[in-house]
């Protein structure tokens, strides 16, 4: 279906059946309907939350950068199949697999440019048609590796380092899989990432320029909540003076549903065991209320 604007009722609420699955960075199963000119959620059940992302702020950051350079290039109700492969993957090398996230933005940002038609050329020198660009620049105004000796004056020349074009064209060319299956050294590392910033925002236009300012706007007026989020677990607001929601080990039949739909693992518990909440990583969400089948956890009041 590609893109698409969904309503979702009630997913706010606090204990609402919803609201797991409709977090941010939720990858969830929907049933959808609808109803004139409008999607409407009718159920929702989470299949992977990416948790790494919510106790680290400079991967929540990056996460939300991608999942908005992925929303701009996305069509309207267009099938975006390798569009969501690669977010959905980005996500997990960052909140799974614990990539080092100036290795993923760049790798993400290529293989994005590729996907929307903007696949920079780095297949030898586009001008003197060598397999070997001497002294490799990328011009970032015509997305073409070529010989320093090769270009014309004016416009905006990136030099690259050899590890720079063999990354490339890994990422540019290589299985999506292995898309971050790749090392380098620091310096190539931070010339590819300037590399990636540079054609983004000379390809996209506006996209490279304004993608990030939500995050970097509330970054700048609100990082102490960023912090209590990410770092502590713990919003100032919500959980205010609130007590955990606790398990009723009589009724608990050790089903494993509110672990599963837990967005911060803080429920733990052997299968047919009565499983216990740990007050120090929860937040307090409803979740685990919300989907335990028995009625075995008391929402805090």
């Amino acid at each position: 279906m590609g893109k698409i604007s969904v309503i979702a009722r009630g997913a706010r609420r606090k204990n609402s059946r919803l609201a797991a699955a409709c977090q941010l960075f939720a990858w969830s199963e929907m049933t959808l309907y609808r109803r004139g000119n409008w999607y409407y959620l009718d159920a929702a059940e989470p299949e992977e939350l990416f948790s790494g992302l919510q106790k680290d702020l400079v991967r929540f950051s990056l996460a939300a950068y991608l999942a908005e350079l992925t929303e701009f290039v996305a069509g309207e109700e267009t099938e975006a199949g390798e569009l969501l492969r690669l977010l959905l993957n980005g996500l997990y090398a960052l909140g799974n697999l614990g990539r080092d996230p100036a290795l993923v933005k760049p790798a993400f940002t290529f293989r994005l440019l590729a996907l929307a038609g903007f696949e920079p050329l780095c297949d030898g020198c586009a001008v003197c048609g060598a397999e070997t660009a001497r002294d490799p620049v990328l011009d970032a105004v015509q997305g073409v590796v070529h010989c320093r000796e090769c270009g014309e004056g004016g416009g905006e020349k990136l030099p690259l380092s050899a590890a720079c074009v063999t990354a490339l064209e890994h990422i540019l060319h290589g299985p999506s899989r292995r898309l971050y299956s790749f090392t380098m050294g620091p310096e190539d590392l931070e010339l590819l990432e300037n590399l990636s910033n540079t054609i983004t925002e000379t390809a996209l236009c506006g996209l490279g320029q304004s993608a990030c300012k939500p995050v970097q706007s509330t970054l700048k007026y609100f990082r102490s909540e960023y912090l209590a989020h990410v770092v502590d677990h713990h919003c100032p607001i919500c959980n205010r003076e609130k007590p955990h929601p606790t398990i009723d080990a009589l009724k608990c039949k050790g089903c494993g549903k509110c672990r599963k739909n837990c967005p911060m693992e803080a429920i733990t518990g052997a299968a047919k065991q009565v499983h216990v909440i740990d007050p120090e990583k929860c937040i307090n969400c409803g979740a685990c209320v919300t989907n335990c089948p028995f009625g075995a956890i008391a929402a805090s009041k």
